[in-house]
């Protein structure tokens, strides 16, 4: 029996991780721009790829949604742990936490998840912001979002029209 080189062996591991994350998550991760980044490739940061809801959004309804982004932790902490919320605008004191983990040092993960909103119960134009935090756990990271002032500490990267 001929042993394949570790090179190939190598290569042939790579390839396929490649095309399962361009699989899972689409060429938009690996060839366009981010709708929102914060943080550089050598510092704690992260790239929000797609924030997808409903086109028709009612007023008092639950809706899912699902965000894809890349996460990943600074050179000098690459085991923080990190999470990532998901604060809607007409209820700042109930975020979503989407993520709590250890993303490693760039580019750290690529991650896809779902959630669920429920939506005001009046009409109008609402934002949604993100909050990154390096905690210990969801509980964690959402306590300190409220402490360090709310909405004010979030980025907002979506703007939704309820009717």
């Amino acid at each position: 029996m001929r042993k394949v080189p570790k090179k190939l062996l190598i290569f042939a591991l790579l390839s396929l991780v490649i095309l399962s994350l361009v699989i899972i998550f689409g060429f938009q991760a690996l060839s366009s721009a981010p709708l929102y980044q914060q943080g550089t490739e050598e510092g704690h940061g992260y790239k929000i790829f797609s924030l997808e809801l409903p086109s028709e959004l009612q007023a008092g309804t639950k809706v899912d949604g699902s965000i894809s982004l890349q996460l990943w932790n600074k050179i000098s902490c690459p085991t923080c742990v990190q999470q990532l919320l998901i604060i809607p605008e007409w209820d700042p004191t109930n975020p979503v936490c989407i993520y709590s983990g250890v993303p490693g040092t760039y580019p750290g993960e690529l991650i896809k998840r779902n959630f669920t909103l429920e939506l005001p119960s009046t009409a109008g134009r609402y934002g949604i912001y993100v909050f990154r935090a390096l905690q210990y756990g969801c509980p964690d990271a959402v306590d300190f979002f409220l402490s360090e002032g709310g909405l004010s500490v979030a980025s907002k990267v979506k703007e939704i029209e309820v009717s």
